[in-house]
Parts: structure tokens; C-alpha cells; sequence
């Protein structure tokens, strides 16, 4: 059968590059390894007990988040009910508490009146973050696109010419000199890379902005709910989903995909190869493995850039069943971040000890029933700790770890161990299966200064959107623009973009 488009992957990106060209009449087929949609934006039921598998906080909307037109031509909101979160986030260090709140002025507000010696530098970290995500909002939608390739771009956007090479940590450290204060704005940097002092200031500022900007919300029932709307959007449009297959072979010939060779991932017809034809595949798979799956590209130098191209960091993650809310416990934010204090408090040249802790419960999120309980505990990790390990030495690492995260979640909120009814340990070695990422890659391409500024200039006029040279292979994920939960969906619509562009069909 052939149709219109063919969407591999049925992450967020590949969802709602698959809703939009659904709803614009496009015949849209969806091809899914997983037996649900969503990739990290799923739950997962163990017992009574629903876990969220990866999207902790999601922005709300503001006027420079790109996200919005998704919504509205979707009609999310109607659909789908967001819960407002009461803070940003929690961080404890070194014995102290500190809430920041979801408003640019009210958290720049509440910093200076706890760091009135810093009330200059705070002001000017809030207007760079404000300027930032306006540049970075201008420069995606101005048409035609001036790349950072395109000498003009210095011309249009000076404030990003300027950050480009410059790594959040080291901007931090030149305008502030309270520790304390340096830890809380670098709190949840961890949430993109383990090491502030290589985390590109650009996206950096642009994702905290879009919370301060646009608030911080869950979706009501979990993640899962969201996902899987837009697949209902897709197939009530005329699409087609495909659960519980995996992609094996792009074929290419003329410049041109003709076809994707793919298979069930178990049950009966595990044996079948079956292919489908389009006019356009979009591609929510990961990059790096995209490529590994194309059988002839017309210009290998081209893969070969692209396979140096370094990968974000992954994470493991503990998650808890338990029997009482962990507000029993002494808590009182839906996310809270540890900074170990036994950290040398002079030293910020990485976060890896940085633990996170979200706590569905301190809002009625609607995650598990009535009664039920659940929270997580994430820290960032690599695919390398757990890689090389037997099926034995696997299994005992996840026992260590999570005797040593146990201890220390109930280091900080005393007696939660005996609230503990189930626990599971997700680790880079699970993101890998279940999502294909290379490298258990929680965030796509690595987010460093200068692999972002490589990048950049590598991908030119198509902007990580399409590649060269390959015209009817377009690509909608966080490894094609930024990462998160809006990240992946503006990738997506910027897929379903250059495909109605290329037919001729008014977005």
C-alpha cells in the first residue's frame, strides 16, 4: 500500500508530524517499535501502580513558544487537561531549601530578595535568558531562514553570535559570586547535561525561559494521555498506526526514498518482511540510527559528519509504589533537586551528583487512584557504566544502585523506606530498548557549546529538518531540534511544514 507519508517512530515529534498532515487530508501511516505510543512520554502500569516514564514538567504557553500553533490546530487544550505545578523547582543544598518560582518576575523577585548582594547580576541573568529566547524564537520562524552558516546571521541575531561558544557554567560564574546562588539557577541543568561547564548557555536559556515565560504543568492522567490523543487525532483523520513493528531498511534509489522494509517485533508474523512506499517519510527515529538503516546514501561524506556528531547523556531511573504520599515524608514540591553537599562547594565544574526527585502527589496529577502513590528519582548517567556488564553484573549494579538511591531518598525525607511497596530500576541499557536511542540518548544529540555550534553550522538551509540530499526524508525529533516535551513536537510540525510546502498545501 502507499501513501502520502510514512512517519517512523511514534514519539511526540512523530506524533504530531503524523496528526498535523492527517488533519490537513494527507494518507499518513505511523510505524512503532513500542506497543504503545509515545515514546519517553508514556506510562507504564506495574500493579496498581502507574509510573511516568520520562516527562516530569512540561511548559506552558507563551507567546515565543512555538508549540502553540500545535495545540491550536490539534485542539489540545479541549482535549486534554493540564495541571498547574505550584513552583518550578525545589533545590536543597548544603542543608538549605529554596523553591523557584514558574514567572520570570516573581522568581527574579524572590532571588534578589534572598541575594540583595546580586540583585544587578540576577537582573541581568533574567534579561539575557529574555533576550535569548526572543532571538531564538525570531530566527526560526523568519522566512526564508537566515542559517548561522549565512554570514547575516551576526547581522539579525548578535545576542546568539555572541553565546554561541559560551557554556552556561561559565557564563554563571563570571556574574555571580554566591555559591548558594550559583547552585539554585544551575539546579536543574542536570535535566540537560551533566556538566554545566559544557551545557550550551543558548539552549539552556531557552528551555528555562519557556517555564518562566509559560508556567510549569503535567498532564492530567499522566503523559500517556497526551500521546495518546494525538494518535486518535491521527486515526480520525483517515491514518494508520502500526504497534509492535520495527523498521529494518530505508531504501533509497534516485535521490529519493521509495520504500521501508519493516517487521513485527513479536507474535506470529515476527517472520513476514513487510515494505510500504510514500511520497515522504518522516523520521522520528533517531538520527544516527536513520542513517545506520539507509542502504545507499548518495553522499556518503555527508553520514559520515553526521555519525561524529556526539550524543547527549542518558539517565537511570528509580521508580517508587508507595503507601503513603511522600508529603507524610516532609515534602512539599512536585520536583525537587539534590545537589550533594558533600560536593567540594568551590567546584561547579560538574552536577553528577545532582539527584532529582519528582512527587506526583503534591498536586492531584491523576497519575495513579485515589490512594495510590508514586515518585520518581532520576540522576543523569551513560550507556558505558552498564554496557560491558554480564546479565549477572547488570543485575547486581541495579541492586547497588538502588540500595544506594534508597538511602539517600530517604536521607531526605526520613522514614519513606517503610512506605516503599514495589520499586523498579530503569537504567541507559532500558532507553536503549525501548526507544532505540544510541547510547540510551535522553535528549538527542549532545548539548554542548561546541557540538551545538558544530552542528549548526553542518546542517545549514535545512536546518536539521530534511536531509541534502535526500529531499523527501525529513526529520521531526529531539535530535533535530531541541529537546523535551514542546522541543520534539516543534520538530515534528517543522517536518510537516517543508512536507506541505514541498505539495503545495497553505499550512
Amino acid at each position: 500500500m502507499e501513501f502520502d507519508v510514512v512517519v517512523v517512530g511514534g514519539g511526540l515529534g512523530g506524533l504530531a508530524a503524523a496528526a498535523l498532515l492527517a488533519k490537513k487530508g494527507l494518507k499518513v501511516h505511523l510505524i512503532e517499535q513500542h506497543d504503545k505510543v509515545g515514546g519517553y512520554a508514556t506510562n507504564y502500569k506495574r500493579k496498581k501502580y502507574r509510573m511516568e516514564v520520562a516527562i516530569h514538567v512540561l511548559d506552558g504557553d507563551h507567546e515565543f513558544n512555538l508549540r502553540n500553533e500545535i495545540f491550536d490546530r490539534l485542539d489540545v487544550r479541549e482535549n486534554v487537561e493540564f495541571v498547574k505545578l505550584p513552583e518550578f523547582y525545589t533545590c536543597h543544598f548544603d542543608g538549605q531549601k529554596i523553591s523557584v518560582p514558574d514567572h520570570f518576575e516573581q522568581a527574579k523577585e524572590k532571588l534578589s530578595a534572598i541575594f540583595p548582594h546580586q540583585k544587578e547580576s540576577l537582573a541581568s541573568f533574567f534579561q539575557l535568558m529574555w533576550d535569548v529566547n526572543k532571538s531564538m524564537h525570531a530566527s526560526t520562524v523568519r522566512e526564508p531562514l537566515i542559517a548561522p552558516s549565512n554570514p547575516l546571521f551576526a547581522i539579525f541575531y548578535p545576542e546568539l553570535e555572541k553565546y554561541w561558544t559560551v557554556s552556561v557554567g561559565a557564563y554563571i560564574d563570571r556574574l555571580f559570586q554566591d555559591n548558594l546562588l550559583k547552585v539554585v539557577l544551575l539546579a536543574n541543568s542536570t535535566f540537560y547535561h551533566d556538566n554545566p561547564h559544557e551545557l550550551n548557555i543558548l539552549q539552556f536559556m531557552a528551555s528555562q525561559a519557556s517555564y518562566f515565560l509559560g508556567g510549569v504543568y503535567y498532564v492530567k492522567g499522566g503523559s500517556q494521555v497526551y500521546s495518546n490523543y494525538l494518535a486518535k487525532v491521527i486515526t480520525d483523520n483517515g491514518g494508520t498506526i502500526s504497534l509492535n513493528h520495527r523498521v529494518e531498511k530505508i531504501h533509497v534509489e534516485n535521490s529519493q526514498v521509495q520504500e521501508v522494509f519493516y517487521r513485527k517485533t513479536r507474535g506470529e508474523e515476527k517472520e513476514i518482511l513487510k515494505s510500504v512506499k510514500a511520497k515522504h517519510f518522516v523520521m522520528n527515529a533517531p538520527i544516527p540510527l536513520v542513517y545506520q538503516l539507509i542502504d545507499q546514501h548518495p553522499n556518503q561524506e555527508y553520514v559520515n559528519e553526521i555519525k561524529e556528531f556526539k550524543h547527549s547523556t542518558s539517565a537511570t531511573t528509580l521508580f517508587y509504589g508507595l503507601k503513603r504520599p511522600l508529603k507524610d515524608f516532609g515534602n512539599e514540591s512536585h520536583l525537587n533537586i539534590f545537589v550533594d553537599a558533600r560536593m567540594n562547594m568551590m567546584d561547579f565544574s560538574t552536577f553528577q551528583q545532582s539527584v532529582g526527585i519528582v512527587d506526583y502527589d503534591i498536586v492531584n496529577t491523576g497519575l495513579c487512584s485515589p490512594g495510590i502513590y508514586s515518585c520518581d528519582l532520576i540522576y543523569m548517567d551513560r550507556l558505558s557504566e552498564w554496557n560491558s556488564l554480564s546479565p549477572e553484573g547488570y543485575k547486581h549494579k541495579k541492586k547497588i544502585v538502588s540500595d544506594f538511591y534508597t538511602r539517600k531518598l530517604n536521607s531526605y525525607f526520613p522514614g519513606v523506606t517503610e512506605a516503599i511497596d514495589l520499586f523498579e530500576v530503569g537504567t541507559p541499557k532500558t532507553m536503549v530498548r525501548y526507544t532505540s536511542n544510541p547510547s540510551g540518548s535522553a535528549y538527542g544529540f549532545s548539548p554542548e557549546f561546541t557540538e551545538h555550534r558544530k552542528r549548526l553550522l553542518f546542517w545549514k538551509e535545512e536546518a536539521g529538518t530534511s536531509d541534502r540530499y535526500i529531499r523527501n526524508l525529513h526529520f521531526g525529533s529531539a535530535w533535530s531540534y531541541f529537546p523535551g516535551f514542546s522541543g520534539a513536537q516543534i520538530a515534528g510540525s517543522r517536518a510537516a511544514k517543508e512536507i506541505l510546502k514541498q505539495e503545495g498545501i497553505p499550512w
